[in-house]
């Protein structure tokens, strides 16, 4: 296969994964959300390159409280590498622990400290990635989870994620549906 093939394959692969449907013609879930987030982030984390000095011996995701996504994504990180590093699943109750993270995903419940949150992730080179917030993006997401007729999607804030470090190729800047 020559590098052509090659590429043209990866972007028909990556076209494919950038929505889901959430629910299927007979109005039952197509997919439990947990597992189409769980997917999405594991593509979120091959496509954001973290700095070269990230001396984290494991690649972490965290879930933000205690939510259904934290069984999915173990499911993932059990078969599954980041940038050769085997992936961790944590549980983040605190916002002091948020620094352990690559990326944070902030599901949409009510008490959440935004400004809290960003703050260590701004620090800590950390990916927030929300459950369809209200003004996610502007609060300090990086990657906003948007349902629209009745598909996954995601919204991305380039300067966001820039201001934490983290550089988002141009392939999933082009799937987002919506790009700041």
């Amino acid at each position: 296969m020559n590098y052509k093939s090659i590429v043209i394959a990866f972007l028909l692969c990556i076209v494919s994964m950038s929505s889901f449907a959430v629910v299927g013609e007979d109005g039952k879930d197509a997919m439990p959300k947990s597992k189409v987030y769980s997917i999405f982030l594991y593509q979120f984390a091959r496509y954001i390159e973290w700095p070269a000095n990230d001396s984290r011996q494991k690649f972490v995701i965290g879930v933000y409280g205690t939510n259904d996504l934290k069984g999915a994504l173990e499911g993932l990180a059990s078969a599954k590498k980041v940038n050769n590093l085997e992936i961790e699943v944590k549980q983040i109750d605190h916002t002091s622990d948020v620094g352990s993270c690559h990326i944070l995903f902030v599901p949409n419940v009510k008490g959440i400290n935004m400004e809290a949150i960003a703050r260590e992730a701004k620090n800590n080179h950390v990916l927030i990635v929300t459950e369809d917030i209200a003004n996610a993006l502007n609060s300090g997401a990086s990657v906003n989870f948007v349902e629209v007729d009745q598909r996954m999607n995601f919204e991305l804030n380039v300067t966001q994620a820039n201001a934490c470090g983290l550089k988002v190729s141009s392939s999933l800047r082009q799937l987002a549906s919506t790009v700041l």
